[in-house]
């Protein structure tokens, strides 16, 4: 602590709170590696793992006990902080840099993290239950919604092979352009009914159609992307994470906008300040979409000619 800042009881409170932290995850991580991923006491019995994450700020690795799952056959680990009002600040650091390692067992692998929103998240969140019911607690116990995080292993083999990837591939390939310019179109024409002369209330209620459509549509394609797609492309590419990385947080800055959005909308914003809204939306989403054809297009024709033709990545 610099000279200067507050030492009060509530700071001194805080900093004995984080040190006596840091010294039981050490005393665990250190228990963890000695006996090849067993730790007893309170954790006798429960599957863990160490994730290593680096710094959004700060840039330091550093190396967190959490529980391990196993979900749809890929590895994953709860961002739960037992039930606390915030999120665990390692979230942060896989917001920020998404190439992390894990540990579990004797076994070390470095992973793509990905972290799946709405339905995909609570299917993922009750199979955590199943598996371990003190999570409906936990979630119980908080009004945050808490996220599963999947992680993608790098330089290793994907999942054991299913019918039809190569079709998947292909259509990855040849549709993603394709699917971009269909959102360009609709944001388009979103944008000239916003400025059309229309009263407030038929603007609103055409940009409540559009939003309902629209917003679906790009969250569903930018979902697949973080879920199926980049992982697919980060086992075969692994010099592409920076890459994948801006491109997750491009998907998190636009869901911001379109959020934004959606809450203009509902407290009957005007016709002009909603096509202000989309303006914004409409730079950014064509910045990422030509940075992604620029950086991927390639890739994924490459995969799509090499794939077994028997194997299959999820909806586009």
């Amino acid at each position: 602590m610099t000279e200067g800042e507050n030492t009060g009881p509530v700071a001194r409170s805080n900093e004995t709170a984080d040190t006596l932290a840091n010294t039981f995850n050490r005393g665990v991580i250190d228990e963890f590696r000695v006996n090849a991923g067993r730790v007893g006491g309170m954790f006798d019995g429960f599957a863990l793992a160490l994730l290593t994450t680096t710094g959004a700020r700060t840039g330091i690795r550093r190396t967190t006990p959490l529980a391990y799952f196993e979900l749809n056959g890929m590895p994953a680990v709860v961002a739960s902080a037992m039930g606390g009002p915030r999120h665990p600040a390692w979230l942060a650091n896989v917001r920020a840099h998404p190439q992390v390692s894990v540990e579990v067992g004797a076994e070390s692998f470095d992973a793509l993290a990905s972290i799946p929103t709405g339905i995909e998240r609570d299917r993922l969140f009750a199979q955590v239950v199943e598996q371990d019911p003190d999570f409906a607690g936990y979630q119980a116990g908080t009004a945050r919604v808490i996220p599963v995080v999947m992680l993608q292993r790098l330089g290793t083999p994907s999942a054991p092979p299913s019918e039809g990837e190569h079709a998947r591939l292909v259509a990855w390939a040849t549709e993603l352009r394709q699917v971009h310019d269909r959102l360009r179109q609709a944001l388009r024409v979103a944008q000239e009914a916003a400025l059309q002369g229309r009263s407030p209330e038929t603007a609103g209620r055409e940009l409540l159609l559009f939003c309902h459509g629209f917003c679906a549509a790009l969250t569903g394609h930018h979902e697949g992307e973080d879920r199926e797609l980049f992982p697919a492309i980060a086992a075969a590419h692994p010099e592409l994470r920076d890459t994948l990385r801006y491109l997750q947080q491009d998907h998190s800055m636009i869901a911001h906008l379109v959020g934004g959005l959606q809450s203009s909308v509902k407290a009957s914003a005007t016709p002009v300040e909603l096509a202000r809204h989309l303006e914004g939306i409409a730079a950014i989403m064509e910045s990422h979409f030509r940075y992604e054809e620029r950086q991927l297009l390639e890739v994924l024709e490459t995969l799509a000619l090499n794939a077994d033709p028997k194997r299959v990545l999820g909806p586009l």
